[in-house]
C-alpha cells in the first residue's frame, strides 16, 4: 500500500494550478522518503519545480505547512531554495521551490569529500542569514524534548545497545530545557537529504521541523545525524565559526550525541569527546 502522493492524486483543479505556473506536465520524478504527501520534481514545459502538495486530515499536514510558512519568511541572502509560489486549491495546500537538479544534488558527507566545504559555508550562512530568527516558530526545547523522549525508549526497549555505557553517562544531568533561549533559526534536520549542492553551493530544504535556538545546536546536531562524516575530534569540522567548534566539541555536542540521536552516532565518536 503506497503512503505517498502522486501527481495523479491530485484533484483536476489543483492539477491546473500546477500547470498554469509550470505548463503542461512533462514529467515528474518523486522524491524518496516522501511519506503522506506529494514531494516531486515536477517537469513542465515551461518551468522545472520542486513540487510539495498536501491535503487536510493527512499525517504530514502540520509538516508541510510548517515548511510552507517558513519558506515565506527566508531572507533573500539564505542558502535555501526559494518559494517560487503557493496555492490552496480543493482542500489541497500545493506550493513550489526553486527546483536543484542533477543527477544527484544530495551533498556527498563521506570524510574527504569535495562537497565538504561547501556544506561548512552552508552552515556558516545559515547562522549569519538566519540569525535573528525571521519567523516566529516554536522553542528547539520542544523538538529535542521529542526526541529526547524516543531515545530513552530505545534505550530502555533495546537488549543490547553498543556503548549503552557511553550513552547513559551522556544523559545524565541533561533536560532540554537546557536549550533554552537563542534567536536563530534552526532546521534540526541536517543530513544529505536537506543538503543540496549545485555550482558550489550548497541550499538547506526540508524545513518541516523549524525552530528557534542558540546557532551552535545546528551544526551539532548535523554532526550527530551524519555517521560517515569523521573529522579530528580536537579541531571540530575546519570550516565552521571558532564559537560552533568550541561549543561543537565540548559540553554540547557530548550531550546530544548521547541524548538526541545516539542510534545514529557512532560510539567512538561520543567516546573520543567524553
Amino acid at each position: 500500500m503506497k503512503r505517498h502522493t502522486e501527481w495523479e492524486d491530485l484533484p483536476p483543479a489543483t492539477q491546473r494550478v500546477v500547470e498554469s505556473h509550470c505548463g503542461s506536465k512533462q514529467g515528474v520524478v518523486y522524491v524518496d522518503g516522501a511519506r503522506s504527501g506529494l514531494a516531486a520534481r515536477f517537469y513542465g514545459n515551461a518551468r522545472e519545480v520542486y513540487l510539495k502538495a498536501i491535503t487536510r486530515g493527512r499525517a504530514d499536514t502540520s509538516r508541510y505547512r510548517r515548511e510552507w510558512q517558513t519558506a515565506q519568511s527566508m531572507p533573500k541572502a539564505a542558502p535555501v531554495p526559494r518559494l517560487l509560489w503557493s496555492e490552496e486549491e480543493s482542500g489541497w495546500l500545493v506550493y513550489a521551490f526553486q527546483l536543484i537538479d542533477g543527477d544527484d544534488p544530495r551533498a556527498d558527507l563521506k570524510h574527504g569529500s569535495t562537497d565538504l566545504p561547501y556544506v561548512f559555508d552552508g552552515l556558516n550562512r545559515l547562522r549569519s542569514t538566519l540569525t535573528p530568527c525571521p519567523v516566529e516558530v516554536r522553542s528547539v526545547v520542544e523538538y529535542v524534548t521529542r526526541l529526547s523522549f524516543v531515545g530513552d525508549r530505545m534505550l530502555e526497549q533495546s537488549e543490547q545497545v553498543p556503548g549503552e555505557s557511553v550513552f547513559k553517562a551522556a544523559l545524565e544531568g541533561f533536560t532540554p530545557d537546557s536549550l533554552a533561549g537563542g534567536d536563530t533559526l534552526l532546521n534540526c534536520r541536517l543530513d544529505s537529504r536537506q543538503l543540496l549542492v549545485e555550482e558550489r553551493k550548497v541550499y538547506v530544504s526540508g524545513w518541516t521541523e523549524p525552530s528557534r535556538g542558540e546557532a551552535w545546536i545546528e551544526p551539532a546536531l548535523f554532526a550527530a545525524a551524519s555517521p560517515t562524516m569523521t573529522w579530528d575530534s580536537a579541531s571540530g569540522p575546519p570550516e565552521l565559526p571558532p564559537i560552533s567548534r568550541r561549543r561543537l566539541i565540548r559540553r554540547p555536542w557530548r550531550r546530544h550525541c548521547g541524548r538526541i540521536a545516539y542510534s545514529r552516532c557512532p560510539v567512538d565518536r561520543v567516546e573520543s569527546t567524553a
